[in-house]
């Protein structure tokens, strides 16, 4: 899902249009519209930049028609006009109105000149009004504009993929996430993350049959672990079963029992990870403590005395202890899911 759409929206002459084009060189000329249209590229995605003329009669009503299908709005302000309180609050409430889900970066332009807005001001307009995304700009220099966009296409696929895992969402939806796509999701320090990458370097001694059969598995598990209707159970368990069938086929395909004995363990860390992963929101559990014990299942043996010394006191707990006995197995590739519920909700 490489492509995104942002909208540019603000006050006329706050710098909308000189920031997008000092980052694309490329002038796009206005017509009787208001909406200028451009496209920027920020490594392998492509930016569908949508840039409205705040000095248009028909700004209020461009703006909801181009923020309804955007991934992100770009709100500039300019820093060299004293703050307008009411405008902006009169454009917030568009936005939100418009595209209640979109990820809103504001950004302050024409830095490099006299300032009415400090640094600190800007803290605090994104402090009172929960913008959690914010950058000071110039396009006369290019201060902070190659950083806007990186964050624009970052929070822009998050948003989308986002967006995604919605069941609602994917009934519309032309085209599937890949699992790169799904990992934006997923804190990069995580244990879950960390797993998943695991599992993937393990899966590369596979078939390209099976190789893909372990990534699908992986791409439903994050789509199911994501969209709030599903039970978080039942799509631990079909991702289990499913890695099952691809370590079988790569059974009777030859690959030696150690690397299906590898690959098996690779795929309950990630069960393990992704069980964890759906009680963060408990005070039981930390990133330091399931960090600690996704460690264990691969050789410390952190995660087995945790769960030995009773520290799961929860329904989680014989989950976990049958997947440590299962990583544990000599068994040479996964033979049942585990039989007690992973997640009791």
């Amino acid at each position: 899902m490489p492509n995104i759409t942002a909208t540019f929206f603000g006050e006329s002459g706050s710098g909308k249009t000189a920031l997008i084009e000092q980052f694309t060189q490329r002038t796009v000329p206005e017509d009787e519209s208001g909406v200028v249209y451009n496209i920027a590229r920020v490594e392998s995605t492509k930016i569908q930049l949508w840039d409205l003329s705040g000095k248009h009669p028909n700004l209020a009503n461009n703006a909801r028609i181009y923020l309804a299908d955007c991934n992100v709005c770009v709100y500039t302000i300019d820093l060299t006009s004293p703050f307008n309180k009411e405008q902006f609050l009169a454009h917030l409430e568009i936005i939100k109105g418009s595209a209640p889900n979109t990820s809103l970066i504001l950004v302050g332009c024409k830095s490099d000149l006299p300032r009415k807005i400090d640094h600190l001001s800007f803290q605090r307009i994104m402090e009172e009004y929960n913008i959690p995304y914010g950058f000071i700009t110039s396009s006369a220099t290019g201060e902070g504009v190659n950083q806007l966009f990186s964050a624009i296409a970052k929070s822009g696929n998050y948003q989308k993929v986002r967006a995604y895992v919605s069941s609602q969402a994917r009934k519309f939806s032309a085209s599937e996430p890949t699992l790169a796509d799904l990992k934006i999701l997923i804190h990069p320090i995580s244990p879950l993350y960390g797993a998943i990458e695991n599992l993937e370097q393990l899966a590369t001694e596979l078939a390209i049959t099976q190789q893909s059969m372990i990534k699908e598995a992986l791409i439903e598990l994050l789509i199911g672990l994501n969209d709030s209707e599903k039970n978080k159970e039942d799509i631990i368990k079909a991702f289990v079963l499913k890695c099952e069938v691809a370590l079988k086929q790569a059974s009777d395909l030859g690959i030696s029992k150690t690397t299906l004995s590898q690959i098996s363990k690779g795929v309950l860390v990630v069960a393990v990870a992704s069980t964890l992963a759906a009680f963060v929101a408990s005070s039981i559990f930390s990133l330091g403590i399931t960090t600690l014990f996704i460690a264990g299942l691969v050789g410390t043996g952190v995660g087995a005395h945790l769960v030995k010394s009773g520290f799961f006191k929860s329904p989680l707990s014989y989950a976990v202890e049958q997947i440590q006995t299962a990583a544990q197995d000599k068994n040479m590739f996964i033979e049942q899911p585990v039989e007690q519920p992973i997640l009791v909700l």
